[in-house]
């Protein structure tokens, strides 16, 4: 399974792993019921509805930031527990922030 976690309406793979460009068993969640996504769950609750040692990738394009409150060091690393809990091992995490001169970058 590869993990599209924000995913939107927007299904596109963005970053890869060399020889993994295409999709190989997506599942999308998403905390908007009107997006479609395979999952309807709220990052912000953890653990995510996941089996362990389920997910080869999991990618998280522009929105980990949206994600818990800022300063709030124990929810990251609950959070990143948590994809690693999901990943089986050699997993990837892949994600994109955004740019630190974006207007909304320390916002967000």
């Amino acid at each position: 399974m590869e993990l599209l976690i924000g995913c939107g309406l927007n299904r596109t793979k963005k970053l890869s792993v060399q020889g993994r460009s295409d999709w190989v068993g997506l599942v999308t969640l998403d905390h908007e019921p009107r997006h479609k996504p395979d999952v309807v769950y709220d990052l912000a609750h953890l653990p995510l509805p996941f089996d362990d040692n389920s997910a080869d990738e999991i990618h998280a394009y522009e929105c980990l930031e949206h994600v818990g409150a800022q300063g709030d060091y124990k929810f990251f690393f609950d959070q990143f527990s948590d994809f690693w809990r999901i990943l089986r091992p050699g997993g990837f995490l892949i994600g994109t922030v955004p740019l630190p001169t974006r207007v909304w970058a320390w916002g967000d």
